[in-house]
């Protein structure tokens, strides 16, 4: 009989896996998909320079919700995981980071106004940054660590798909010529808006969880100490991802930050097909650390050998394909975009499993080594990055990323080796 229950428990469990994954992955293809499709129009109807704004627009407000995230998405998601059966613990936990959120998004809109308003450029396009700010607004009180933890994955994917076709929607409908730009962002950012909206009901309609009072200094203090050390590599991780598109703007031109945006982004697509999979694992490989690392070992290897092969295969495809996908995306050839995606598809791999390796590395808990890990390598990032792209353009910027990733790469195979964790 208690063989029958381990079995039913067994059987349950990775039904429980394969729907966040499953899950998880719808959520990818809207949060990738659905910008390609608009990407081409976007490109076409306000040019090459008025994309690449909101490109830059765009990289800049994900340095700010990095910072009002906090970490948050992978160390609470943690607690959530471990306490989910204690409703009032999550309950203390859900009110204490929402709230660590929301005043951490105050003071950055604060920051952001003085910038607006200090440098001359963007003074003049003031409505279009604030316009952008809606991305962070919206990110800010999206509860994804609460739906991760629970693993509630369906309640993200079904918000998000919803909100961003609506997004996508009205893009399609009202933007309408190059002088539409800032209404472009802003459809963009009320997506994102919504979509945090939308979630804090489902959490308050299915669990009656809400914020009901401010977290006491200690509270604070121990959530902002335990999340340091990610926040610290996550914002370090920022330095050369969205900072590549940010050096690319100032040095190299709108066009060129739009170029590298683009081919990016069409990277990113292809990497978030490894995403699902290794949000849908984290929570599960923190257990399994602790109680068998054998277990935990053969889960790492399984991955790497499945997440080589198939990288390989979309490197390879996207590579060949790069002319094709120009024509696709613009209309017509772009050599600088051709040349830029034909270098992703080198960076596509290593990313991909960078992807994987970080929830692997997360799970041990080796937090002061990832994060001293991240900081070498944004520091690295920018004392290279900025001279080579100022004589290489968008190019030199693009081998830097190449670089960046190997070295990750390099150091968490390292950091998750069986000879490392034992």
């Amino acid at each position: 009989m208690k063989k029958l229950v381990k079995i039913d428990l067994k059987i349950d469990y990775y039904k429980q896996v394969l729907s966040n994954v499953i899950s998880l992955f719808i959520l990818q293809g809207a949060n990738y998909i659905l910008p390609l499709i608009t990407l081409p129009y976007l490109l076409r109807v306000l040019g090459a320079d008025k994309y690449g704004m909101i490109a830059f627009a765009q990289a800049l407000m994900q340095y700010l919700v990095v910072i009002t995230d906090y970490g948050f998405n992978l160390t609470v998601t943690r607690e959530i995981s471990i306490n989910r059966n204690n409703i009032q613990e999550v309950a203390t936990i859900y009110n204490n980071v929402l709230c660590i959120k929301i005043i951490v998004m105050i003071i950055c809109f604060l920051l952001m106004c003085l910038a607006v308003f200090y440098i001359p450029a963007w003074r003049s396009e003031w409505l279009f940054y604030f316009s952008a700010y809606l991305i962070v607004v919206g990110n800010a009180i999206f509860p994804l660590w609460f739906f991760q933890g629970m693993e509630e994955m369906k309640y993200i994917t079904l918000i998000n798909i919803l909100s961003r076709l609506l997004s996508v929607a009205a893009l399609f409908i009202f933007v309408k010529t190059e002088a539409d730009f800032v209404l472009a962002m802003t459809l963009q950012g009320l997506g994102v808006l919504i979509g945090g909206v939308v979630a804090l009901y489902v959490v308050y309609y299915k669990y009656k969880i809400f914020i009901n009072r401010l977290p006491t200094k200690q509270e604070i203090y121990d959530l902002l100490k335990n999340g340091k050390e990610v926040f610290i590599s996550t914002l370090s991780g920022n330095v050369y991802g969205q900072g590549a598109t940010l050096i690319t703007g100032i040095l190299a031109g709108s066009a060129s930050a739009g170029y590298y945006s683009l081919a990016q982004k069409l990277s990113s697509a292809v990497v978030g097909l490894m995403q699902p999979i290794a949000q849908a694992i984290y929570p599960r490989c923190c257990t399994i650390f602790v109680n068998d690392k054998k277990l935990f070992l053969k889960i790492r290897t399984i991955l790497m050998l499945s997440g080589t092969l198939f990288g390989t295969i979309c490197s390879i495809l996207i590579f060949i394909f790069s002319r094709q996908i120009v024509l696709l995306i613009g209309g017509k050839i772009y050599p600088e975009l051709t040349t830029m995606i034909q270098i992703f598809s080198f960076i596509t791999i290593f990313t991909m499993l960078n992807v994987l390796l970080n929830s692997i590395l997360l799970a041990t808990r080796k937090y002061a080594i990832v994060q001293k890990m991240y900081l070498a390598i944004a520091i690295l990032f920018l004392i290279t990055s900025i001279p080579i792209t100022k004589f290489f353009g968008s190019y030199g910027m693009a081998y830097c990323m190449l670089g960046v990733e190997i070295y990750i790469f390099m150091q968490s195979y390292f950091h998750t080796s069986s000879g490392s964790i034992n």
